[in-house]
C-alpha cells in the first residue's frame, strides 16, 4: 500500500510541525510529540498540504502550497502556486493562468522559491 507524504502547517505557531503527524483511520489528524503521546491536532488551525511526487529543476520536492518561477519556452518567467484542482496539481497565478504542473516539471521549467505560509513576496 502507497502512503501519502505531506506536511502540516499549524497557523497557531506560524510554523510547520515538527514531529511525526498522520492521519488515523477515523480522518482525525494525529501529531506524536517528541514524548511519544499522541494528540489529536486542531482542523481549524492546521493545514495539510500533499507531496506533489515531483521535484523542481533543483531536485526539491514540491508540495501544495509552493511558490514556483514557471519559466516559459521564451525565456519569460511567471511566480505561481501549487495547488491540487480537479484531481491533479496545477500551477496557477495572480493573472488567471493555470495550467499542469506536471508539463513544466518534465521540461525543468519550475524552480520552489518559497511557499504560500513563509513568504509574503
Amino acid at each position: 500500500m502507497k502512503s501519502n507524504k505531506f506536511r502540516v502547517w499549524c497557523n497557531d505557531n506560524n510554523e510547520w510541525e515538527k514531529d511525526l503527524c498522520f492521519v488515523a483511520q477515523d480522518g482525525v489528524l494525529v501529531h506524536q510529540m517528541s514524548n511519544g503521546y499522541y494528540v489529536p491536532l486542531n482542523k481549524d488551525s492546521h493545514i495539510v498540504e500533499f507531496f506533489t511526487g515531483l521535484k523542481d529543476k533543483n531536485g526539491k520536492e514540491i508540495y501544495e502550497g509552493d511558490k514556483v518561477i514557471m519559466t516559459d519556452v521564451y525565456g519569460g518567467t511567471m511566480l505561481c502556486i501549487v495547488c491540487f484542482n480537479d484531481g491533479c496539481f496545477d500551477i496557477e497565478s495572480h493573472n488567471g493562468f493555470r495550467d499542469y504542473l506536471k508539463c513544466h516539471t518534465i521540461n525543468h521549467a519550475i524552480e520552489i522559491v518559497g511557499n504560500i505560509h513563509e513568504s509574503k513576496a
